[in-house]
């Protein structure tokens, strides 16, 4: 069906994008912002739009009419591909993307190879905001247990009873906002390790100079800066990130080392799209489909790899097409506000799917009327325009031109919020900690030491999906479709596997650790009247 895939080692795959450097270089800025503590700075996506520039074209979304059928049926996906393709025609365009979630995409897929060559000119699109979901559930696996999430509810990041969702990446808001902000808190930690073992003293003109590019408002770039200082210190702190990396400082330190470059990866992604950087969207897409091989996601990781050696074939496929991608047509630009593009699935979440389930005006509320629901995505495009010219002429709407995270308020907070989480792990076992054995990988919260077999498949994660890439697809591309050996997880929460004990009716009970064990304890004594001191 796929076709021969696009060897791991051809030159295609090795193609590293220039501007990496500098999004690594300036996420740096923004972990040292916060380490020295410079003054108004804000979360990931407020600095990014303060020092990146992007004068990209705004977008117009329009709706199109509603098919009363369920999306992941074969006959309306083939109906979706023919209304693309008279789209096209009428725009004159000799080809057009399409974006699916996964579920409809690889049967668009399927449907586009056993139909060659009637949709040729059509390029499907896996939709990132879903792929970013995806991956929100990878790292949730890799951090199962370890500690975290309890610091996360201590200090209040994260409330007790949506661990479970954060963890398996189904609440993608609450996902997108944390992650960064505990790497944020971990890098901190690592940062104050740096200064303390290398014993550098921060000189004032850095802090200046941090200072400074939150007001400069233009895309920085560390090599055409005169300030010398800064330069090393971010050379040196690099080298010193990648012997992290590699253990140098622990297996502790390695394993949250390990944790930051996958969130890492998440911004790298999220960026690309922001930007409209085409060639950092191929670079990252790989990174992520390692994990979904080690972490039993079969479907993600089957069809990113295909998604994937679509992108490298553009040339070849669809020409003309790539010079829009290269454009930043990946991602749907609906503001003047600089780094603010988004994925097109999460757009479509954004505009007609919240419209149409508003509890006021949504359509979905007042008629079941399919007819009725056709005319109203038909019109409500234009009629939120009318709506939204008057109310801003009349000065009841004002354009925002910042980002939410530019907000005094929430600068305030969100930097109170990773001081917090610092303050707190520091409690428990901080993971750069150079007192603690280095050669052991603790859960931060109990102090219990993970097995080897556990400590060896999460410090490798990466290189084992690799792996598991190559051998699956690379030397056999035919079985593309056949099943995809389930992988076995070792996390800190298999180690919380206790045993297996029978009880009096010859049951067999499996005995985990609980999250609210003494609570429960407690609660219980309580309502049986039970002397907790006694008993």
């Amino acid at each position: 069906m796929i076709g021969t895939l696009v060897n791991n080692d051809n030159e295609l795959r090795q193609i590293v994008p220039n501007t990496l450097k500098i999004c690594k270089e300036r996420d740096l800025l923004w972990v040292l912002s916060h380490a020295l503590k410079i003054k108004n700075t804000p979360m990931w996506t407020g600095y990014n739009s303060l020092t990146t520039t992007n004068h990209g074209s705004k977008q117009k979304i329009f709706y199109l009419t509603p098919i009363n059928m369920s999306p992941t049926n074969t006959t309306v996906i083939y109906e979706t591909m023919v209304q693309a393709q008279k789209i096209a025609n009428e725009c004159n365009q000799n080809f057009m993307s399409v974006a699916y979630d996964l579920a409809i995409a690889k049967v668009a897929l399927q449907i586009q190879t056993t139909e060659q060559p009637k949709f040729d000119n059509l390029f499907i699109n896996l939709g990132a905001f879903h792929i970013m979901m995806a991956y929100f559930k990878t790292i949730g696996k890799f951090i199962d247990e370890c500690g975290i999430t309890y610091i996360m509810v201590e200090s209040e990041l994260l409330a007790s009873g949506s661990v479970n969702g954060f963890i398996t990446g189904k609440h993608f808001n609450r996902c997108k906002r944390l992650y960064p902000v505990i790497a944020l808190g971990l890098q901190i930690l690592h940062f104050e390790l740096f200064l303390e073992k290398e014993c550098i003293d921060v000189p004032e003109d850095i802090l200046l100079e941090l200072e400074a590019l939150l007001t400069k408002s233009t895309n920085y770039n560390l090599d055409l800066t005169e300030n010398e200082n800064l330069k090393k210190l971010i050379n040196l702190y690099s080298k010193f990130q990648e012997d992290s990396l590699s253990g140098l400082h622990g297996k502790t330190a390695q394993y949250y080392m390990n944790f930051i470059q996958l969130v890492d990866f998440y911004l790298l992604l999220s960026k690309s799209i922001r930007v409209g950087d085409f060639k950092l969207f191929c670079y990252i897409l790989p990174k992520m489909t390692n994990l979904f091989f080690i972490f039993n996601q079969p479907n993600y990781a089957r069809w990113m790899v295909k998604y994937h050696d679509n992108i490298l074939k553009l040339d070849e496929t669809h020409p003309d097409f790539k010079i829009d991608f290269e454009s930043g047509s990946f991602g749907i630009k609906r503001t003047s506000k600089s780094f603010s593009r988004q994925p097109i699935d999460l757009t479509l979440e954004q505009t007609i799917n919240a419209d149409a389930s508003k509890r006021l005006t949504g359509v979905i509320h007042f008629t079941n009327s399919i007819s009725a629901r056709q005319r109203w995505a038909k019109s409500h495009s234009l009629r939120s325009t009318i709506i939204s010219h008057v109310l801003e002429n009349i000065g009841l709407k004002s354009r925002q031109d910042i980002s939410n995270e530019l907000e005094k308020s929430k600068i305030e907070k969100a930097s109170s919020a990773v001081q917090k989480f610092v303050v707190i792990i520091k409690n428990y076992i901080n993971p750069f900690d150079q007192t603690i054995d280095p050669n052991v990988l603790f859960n931060i919260l109990t102090g219990k030491g993970a097995s080897t077999e556990t400590t060896n498949f999460l410090l490798n994660v990466q290189i084992k999906g690799n792996e598991l890439w190559k051998n699956l697809f690379q030397i056999d591309s035919s079985r593309f479709e056949k099943p995809i050996e389930k992988q076995k997880i070792l996390n800190f929460s298999q180690e919380n596997i206790k045993k297996k004990i029978s009880t009096t009716v010859g049951k067999v009970q499996e005995i985990r650790m609980q999250r609210n064990l003494f609570g429960r304890m407690l609660g219980i004594s309580l309502e049986k009247q039970i002397d907790v001191l006694e008993t």
